[in-house]
């Protein structure tokens, strides 16, 4: 099987891993045995409980890019997008809006 064609609009970690896991039909529990992380740390990253891994962590994408199958920049990209907008904040309960 020939590796996908390279990600064209990177939306986040998550998204590239849920797709190219079920494009080539692995599941997360075979990705964090390869990528040598916690399954709950690949199903944190898939539902985006996590953020990514910094671009730099080439040990992590390095484990991760041959066993999806992916282009050798893939991750890293989608990574960097991902980091480059704001983290979502907490929801604390005291929304100036509701409070009267």
């Amino acid at each position: 099987m020939k590796p996908s064609p390279p990600v064209k609009q990177p939306g986040n970690v998550g998204e590239v891993l849920r797709r190219r896991l079920s494009e080539i039909k692995r599941t997360p529990e075979e990705l964090a045995e390869a990528a040598q992380v916690p399954t709950e740390y690949i199903a944190d990253l898939i539902a985006g409980r996590r953020r990514p891994p910094l671009p730099g962590r080439t040990d992590l994408y390095e484990r991760m890019t041959p066993f999806l199958r992916l282009g050798r920049n893939d991750l890293a990209t989608a990574a960097r997008a991902e980091r480059a907008r704001p983290a979502p904040t907490a929801r604390t309960g005291s929304d100036p809006a509701i409070m009267c």
